[in-house]
């Protein structure tokens, strides 16, 4: 147990030692658009959405609102700014109607990441969104041990099926996973 704990430990001050990766800046957003996580809940799915809209405070204010009613644990904007909405121990609204791994209500068991695009698969996602975006999976994945088919986009768990569309085509899984888990 100790000599795994070790490695894992070295693992992680590697990462964080790293030179090539530079730090985002991460923004408290409080949003009040959270609810306890059931009993014994295991987090071990990331969802990735889109919010279709690319003014970051407007986005912004809408999961901050409390008559809104929704909201996704971070919101990364076109310049790779973080915004944290809330802590990841508590389950947001993001999801909807949703299955993933045989299991319904993926808000139970997920975190819940939004890009600032329009959506339309015409606006870029920016290299400075994949690069925070990395360094968030990357912390997500250490903390919870989410394997690379758990990081997905809401158009793959969203019912019924075709409901959702997000993230658009032109976001990239392959090249988000394969920075992650290399």
């Amino acid at each position: 147990m100790f000599r795994t704990f070790s490695l894992s430990l070295a693992v992680f001050l590697l990462f964080l030692s790293s030179e090539s990766l530079a730090r985002p800046f991460f923004i408290k957003m409080p949003s009040p658009n959270y609810e306890i996580r059931p009993k014994g809940t295991v987090i071990d799915t990331v969802v990735i959405h889109d919010t279709q809209d690319n003014n970051t405070k407007r986005v912004l204010r809408l999961f901050c609102s409390r008559k809104f009613g929704r909201s996704p644990h971070f919101t990364i904007d076109k310049s790779g700014k973080i915004y944290q909405h809330f802590s990841t121990e508590y389950m947001g609204s993001h999801a909807g109607r949703s299955r993933a791994f045989g299991r319904d209500r993926v808000n139970y068991f997920s975190i819940g990441i939004e890009l600032i695009n329009k959506g339309d698969g015409k606006d870029p996602f920016t290299e400075n969104q994949y690069r925070s975006l990395v360094y968030l999976l990357k912390s997500l994945v250490f903390r919870y041990h989410i394997k690379p088919d758990h990081i997905l986009g809401h158009r793959h768990i969203a019912l019924p099926r075709g409901r959702k569309s997000d993230p658009a085509n032109n976001f990239s899984f392959k090249r988000v996973r394969k920075s992650v888990f290399s």
